[in-house]
């Protein structure tokens, strides 16, 4: 299939080039082509890109759909090209059409595939096909956010063979764009009764399970929406928070911060069964941006940097063998993992507001040292809904008795 796309992305480029050779036209000045031609102003750049494009796969990429390219044709026939060349970029346009229909999602298939074998252009394409969901999903659910931004710590735990965990989310700038159903904010899970040591509390110290209200960052919090915050109960130990149908009000922009302490969230050596600790991101309403950082205690995952992946489905198990190669389909979002060093107590977050705020009270809450703890960033524009993130940590040996 490779070859033949190649070959076809050839013939387009080499036909276009004839054609626009014959017609007097000049690729270097795509504006000629509109004279030359009779094309309007984006038809004739995007032959004239094609026409300056060597490789054959990223030609097909930039070319005009197959009504473009007979368009083209019909004003090569209206120039006096002669006709052998006007009826070779119709027959390439009539391949290209019938290559369009082997695919079941049309042209943005054959794009995809081409993607998989043009990997110096897939940031870009992600980001295109991402922001494209982002639109979609904003109609459908008629909600956006603006941001999210979520800070995460993990620090030794009391029991030497584990560690402890705390978080703070930040959305910001949700909206509703339209009047619907209560606005689901996020999810609180407290300890079921009885358990023997509790895992679980608020960042301002209360039980989340005598009042998950708590789970929230009053300072954090618009004042608009903080007091109309409910708490839905979903199962003996777990919690919605919501937002009424009128709660904001259309297009009004609302900001809401929730976080918690885990305690022995997860292993702090490595052993057969598991070398591996991983934290997990799902966004559910359509964002724009989301960054998140992540606080590392200096004697924790000192074995190798953090690897991320980006799963349609949050099942991915806990092994190395997960990384190399997931159970499930993962999503093709090019991801990089940003270093900030070690110590960084205050810093700024291109597109967050309060980035400052939301850390600082996260030292406060914990009272930790930010000197004990090293940074790591991940930020990604228009993150996929319901997909999941996930960064791996490597698990230290343990260390000789």
């Amino acid at each position: 299939m490779e070859r033949e796309v190649a070959q076809l992305g050839e013939d387009v480029r080499r036909s276009l080039a004839a054609v626009v050779h014959a017609s007097g036209g000049d690729v270097d000045r795509p504006m000629s082509l509109i004279r030359t031609l009779d094309l309007d102003k984006t038809l004739a750049s995007r032959a004239a890109k094609v026409v300056r494009i060597r490789d054959p796969l990223s030609a097909l990429l930039a070319s005009p759909a197959p009504t473009g390219l007979k368009l083209i044709a019909d004003g090569a026939a209206k120039a006096k090209v002669p006709v052998h060349l006007v009826e070779d970029l119709r027959s390439v346009a009539e391949r290209f059409e019938s290559l369009i229909r082997l695919f079941p999602a049309g042209r943005a298939g054959l794009d995809a595939a081409i993607g998989g074998w043009l990997p110096e252009g897939r940031e870009q394409r992600s980001h295109q096909a991402r922001q494209q969901v982002y639109k979609g999903m904003s109609s459908l659910l008629g909600v956006t956010v603006d941001a999210v931004y979520l800070g995460v710590w993990y620090y030794p735990s009391t029991d030497p063979d584990f560690c402890d965990g705390a978080f703070i989310q930040s959305q910001q700038g949700i909206r509703r764009l339209r009047r619907g159903s209560s606005l689901l904010i996020g999810g609180v899970r407290a300890d079921a009764r009885g358990a023997v040591e509790p895992t679980r509390t608020s960042l301002r110290g209360g039980d989340l399970g005598d009042d998950p209200r708590t789970a929230l960052c009053p300072e954090l919090c618009d004042e608009a929406v903080r007091d109309k915050i409910r708490i839905v109960r979903q199962t003996e130990s777990s919690f919605s928070l919501t937002l009424g149908p009128d709660d904001p009000p259309i297009n009004t922009p609302a900001t809401i911060a929730m976080g918690a302490i885990w305690r022995n969230i997860g292993p702090r050596y490595s052993s057969p069964e598991n070398r591996y600790e991983c934290t997990n991101i799902r966004v559910r309403k359509p964002t724009a941006l989301l960054v998140a950082d992540y606080f590392i205690h200096r004697d924790l995952f000192v074995h190798a940097p953090p690897v991320p992946t980006i799963s349609v489905l949050g099942l991915a198990t806990r092994q190395a063998a997960a990384i190399a190669s997931p159970e499930f389909d993962l999503v093709d979002v090019p991801l990089d993992v940003l270093s900030l060093g070690q110590g960084a107590e205050a810093f700024h977050a291109a597109g967050i507001e309060r980035a400052t705020d939301i850390v600082s009270y996260g030292w406060r809450a914990l009272g930790q040292s930010p000197a004990d703890f090293r940074t790591y960033r991940v930020r990604l524009e228009y993150p996929v809904p319901t997909a999941e993130l996930m960064l791996w940590f490597e698990l230290a040996p343990r260390p000789a008795s």
